[in-house]
């Protein structure tokens, strides 16, 4: 397609890939053609389901990347993405900007070429996981604490400015929930890591999330909001753009439009008798209080049993109560990437032994915990057809609403512990989004697709 922006033709096992403005390049796959086809069916896939307003982000930094591969060195962007459909454009720019940006001099020529391009992370592990990626700390090797002052990367800053060589975007989910201080720590890194005192090192920033969903973790202000005492990244640098299609309940869009109302709801304010449809949901619970026992070798009756010690707050749990088929979670990140169909494989690697006196205690147990429900932090983000949503424990504004809206139709949420005063928004949240500087897109962001048959594999191409 002459006019297209990127085509997929397949000939046996040659793919041709041909983008605007560039000369067509040929790669050989050792796969065979099936891969091939679910590769090019996915992108096109993608790229079809794009609404308007994704289609002109899209473009938007694929044009970037295009300038930035002809060398006319295009301004650094700092993008806030907020709205509906946030994941589905995070994998569609990812792919793309990936893509191009490998035919940068620095990557085909001189770099390793299985160094990224683009870094997709997020704060929690289960937003990182999400989309592919890797939490904030464990990709920019940040410590527990980030009080100043900045504790600089020692002996690793080698390392890591060979894995980050070739990087030239980042892009961070759920961004509610990054504090400042943490931003302000991703900043200085990349800058230690890049050599460069250019806000973010140079590296482009496309901050994705939802401002009125779950705030920083503590006494952490999120970074919408400003402090006259705090280094402010945020409203210096970023632009907005708002995605208004929704995405997760597009086949419900009577519960699309009922969660959108809860999103500026006030604390003390009443449902209005629309959004009272969501009390239907409610669901009966029977709590079952159970004991610890275990069954005597020599009478077969059940003794209840204590714990052997008794460990503080914090500590590994006294005792695991698991069994086969039982989910669990991991309470520690040990390898996030080595996942089978989104279940993690739990690996123990015992190595650390330690001499203690006498009057010492070792206790050891796996770092498991049942996970038959989840709280609000851990499920931002991810989507199900149904799910229980518990308001009992909610005592901060944002929660119930991420816990509300994590189904894709009205039937497939079930509430209980009901409090209509649980379901409320942040004050600063509403009023500083309002703030921060709009995007405008240019003429030439925004474009159609046009998808056509050729040998039987569906292609696309975009039509200015």
């Amino acid at each position: 397609c002459s006019r297209g922006r990127c085509s997929y033709l397949q000939f046996e096992t040659e793919i041709i890939i041909s983008c605007c403005d560039f000369h067509t390049h040929r790669r050989h796959y050792a796969c065979n053609g099936s891969s091939t086809d679910e590769f090019c069916r996915n992108l096109n896939l993608n790229l079809k389901s794009l609404n308007e307003t994704q289609t002109a982000v899209f473009y938007s930094i694929h044009d970037w990347c295009k300038r930035k591969v002809l060398n006319e060195n295009p301004q650094q962007f700092f993008y806030y993405v907020a709205g509906t459909g946030k994941s589905h454009l995070i994998k569609s720019v990812y792919a793309e900007a990936t893509k191009i940006l490998q035919k940068l001099p620095c990557v085909s020529e001189e770099a390793d070429i299985s160094k990224a391009t683009v870094l997709l992370t997020a704060f929690t592990g289960c937003a990182s996981h999400n989309i592919n990626g890797k939490t904030l700390h464990a990709l920019l090797k940040l410590p527990r604490s980030l009080k100043p002052p900045y504790q600089g990367l020692g002996n690793t800053l080698d390392e890591m400015r060979a894995n980050f060589s070739n990087v030239q975007i980042m892009i961070i989910d759920e961004i509610s929930m990054v504090s400042k201080p943490l931003f302000a720590y991703v900043n200085w890194r990349l800058q230690q890591i890049k050599g460069n005192d250019k806000p973010f090192g140079t590296v482009s920033i496309m901050a994705v999330g939802d401002f009125h969903q779950l705030p920083p973790l503590g006494k952490a202000k999120p970074l919408c909001v400003y402090e006259h005492h705090v280094l402010d990244f945020w409203r210096d640098h970023f632009k907005m753009i708002t995605l208004t299609d929704i995405m997760r309940q597009k086949d419900d869009l009577a519960f699309a439009e009922l969660l959108n109302r809860l999103t500026v709801k006030q604390k003390h304010e009443p449902l209005s008798d629309a959004d009272r449809t969501i009390t239907s949901r409610f669901s009966d619970i029977t709590n079952i209080d159970a004991d610890d026992y275990k069954k005597d070798p020599r009478s077969g009756h059940m003794q209840k049993q204590g714990a052997p010690f008794k460990g503080e707050k914090g500590d590994l749990v006294d005792t695991l109560q698991v069994a086969v088929g039982a989910r669990v979670m991991l309470t520690r990140n040990i390898d996030v990437q080595d996942t089978r169909n989104s279940v993690p494989i739990i690996l123990f690697t015992l190595r650390e032994r330690r001499k203690v006196r006498k009057k010492g205690t070792v206790r050891r147990q796996f770092t498991l915990k049942l996970a038959f429900a989840c709280t609000a932090h851990k499920v931002q983000g991810m989507t199900t057809h149904c799910a229980v949503a518990s308001l009992k424990k909610v005592f901060e504004p944002g929660m119930a609403y991420v816990a509300l809206r994590r189904t894709t139709s009205l039937s497939g949420l079930h509430v209980i512990d009901y409090d209509e005063k649980k379901i409320f928004c942040s004050d600063c949240s509403c009023l500083q989004t309002t703030k921060l500087q709009t995007f405008r897109f240019s003429a030439k962001s925004c474009g159609t697709f046009d998808f056509v048959e050729h040998h039987g594999l569906q292609t696309s191409c975009c039509v200015w």
